[in-house]
C-alpha cells in the first residue's frame, strides 16, 4: 500500500525547540546540506565541525541563528515528521533532501494557509533522515506572529493531502 505518513505534534514556547532544531540537524542518517555557494563542498564538511542537514526555502540554514530564532519565538513550533517507504521514496525521487526541500517550498503556502498563518509570516526549517525503510523528514513551523497561528485536524490532513498528492501524481 502506497502513502505518506504524516506525524504532527508542537513544542510550547520555552521548551526547547531550538534543541529539536539541533537535533533533527545533527543526528544519525541526516544528509548533510550543501551551502550555496560551491567549492571543495566535500573536504568543507569533512573537516568543519557541527556539520548539519537543516534547510529551508533558502536552502541550507544556519544552523545557530534558527535555533536563537526558535528559542526566542514566544509562540508554539509545529512539528511534523513525513515519512515514505523506502521503495517509494526510491522510485518516486524522494531519497534525498533536495527532492523534500523542493516540495516543501513548493506546498509553503497551502502548507501556511491550513496553519492560518499568511505566508509572508510563515518560518519553516526541515532535515532529511535517509533511514532503513523509512526515508522520512522532520520539519518545524511556526509563525513570526505568535498568536495569530493555530492547527486543526482539518488542517493537518489538508497538508497530509496535498503533500500525498504531489508526491504521488
Amino acid at each position: 500500500m502506497k502513502g505518506l505518513i504524516q506525524k504532527s505534534g508542537y513544542i510550547k514556547p520555552g521548551s526547547g525547540g531550538g534543541h529539536y532544531a539541533e537535533y533533527i540537524a545533527t543526528r544519525d542518517g541526516v544528509e548533510l546540506m550543501e551551502p550555496t555557494a560551491g567549492g571543495g563542498y566535500l573536504e568543507y564538511i569533512a573537516e568543519r565541525p557541527r556539520s548539519h542537514g537543516l534547510f529551508s526555502a533558502d536552502g541550507a540554514a544556519d544552523l545557530e541563528q534558527t535555533m536563537e530564532e526558535i528559542n526566542a519565538h514566544a509562540g508554539p513550533v509545529w512539528t511534523f515528521i513525513y515519512s515514505l517507504k523506502r521503495e517509494d521514496a526510491a522510485r518516486l525521487g524522494y531519497d534525498n533532501a533536495r527532492a523534500w526541500m523542493n516540495l516543501l517550498r513548493a506546498n509553503c503556502n497551502d502548507i501556511a494557509a491550513a496553519m492560518n498563518i499568511p505566508p509572508n509570516h510563515f518560518r519553516w526549517y526541515a532535515a532529511f533522515h535517509d533511514e532503513g525503510e523509512h526515508p522520512h523528514v522532520h520539519m518545524m513551523a511556526w509563525s513570526t506572529v505568535p498568536s495569530e497561528a493555530y492547527l486543526t485536524w482539518e488542517g493537518i490532513r489538508n497538508i497530509k493531502s496535498k503533500l500525498t498528492n504531489q508526491i504521488f501524481q
